[in-house]
């Protein structure tokens, strides 16, 4: 069995998430080895979240556990009322709970509430607004088309004329440049292209509106 795939099974019996970093490291060298390259980009994409993950426990109105749920917009989003705990300001005596809903008041808004890590470890503190996660998924797209050897390729990414943060493009899997976008747009020129086809893939970080993104392309580069 290739690692790839052995990794991919072997991380569900993992019991929690520490190693699930490593694993997912391991997936990405063995799928760049084997040029699995659907796997290879949501490796990609799975190390890059797994670093950004944060956590608050949840529970019911009598402040029974429901387990734990990642900061975002799900939060927000269900039928089921989610309760958070609060605490005073040094996050030891707890308050009582707050119902996580987009229209929350200002004074629960403001209570604060203990973030955790993927091991489940306390970080720090919030406040139960900061965590309520509004923002939405950003409109983008991306551009490259067909050249022939020895010509450059310019791929462009568009998203909404707001959009801040940066937008990374790897071609091939491999991160070729960074950069800010200007008016929502950024160009990459990319040079000194062999004969064969590419496939650029940019990834956006999101900013206070629009959550991470991504966007694909296949362009080939013919002989002349």
């Amino acid at each position: 069995m290739h690692l790839a795939w052995q990794k991919q099974s072997e991380r569900k019996s993992i019991g929690k998430c520490g190693d699930m970093e490593s694993v997912y490291a391991e997936i990405y060298v063995a799928c760049k080895k084997e040029k699995r390259k659907s796997i290879y980009y949501n490796s990609i994409k799975q190390i890059k979240t797994y670093r950004l993950m944060k956590y608050v426990k949840i529970f019911d109105s009598q402040m029974r556990p429901l387990g734990v749920l990642q900061l975002g917009a799900e939060l927000a989003q269900s039928e089921e009322t989610k309760y958070v705990k609060v605490y005073d300001e040094n996050l030891d005596k707890c308050n009582g709970v707050v119902a996580l809903s987009d229209n929350i008041s200002e004074t629960d808004a403001a209570k604060r509430i203990k973030i955790y890590d993927a091991n489940l470890i306390l970080i720090g503190g919030s406040t139960v607004g900061e965590i309520i996660d509004n923002r939405v998924t950003p409109d983008l797209s991306i551009t490259a088309k067909d050249t022939t050897l020895g010509k450059d390729v310019t791929v462009r990414v568009t998203g909404p004329d707001d959009l801040t943060g940066s937008i990374e493009l790897y071609i091939n899997g491999e991160l070729i440049e960074t950069q800010n976008p200007v008016n929502g747009r950024v160009s990459f020129i990319i040079s000194n292209l062999d004969v064969g086809t590419y496939e650029p893939h940019a990834y956006y970080e999101g900013n206070e509106k629009y959550l991470p993104a991504d966007v694909y392309k296949t362009f080939v580069v013919t002989g002349e």
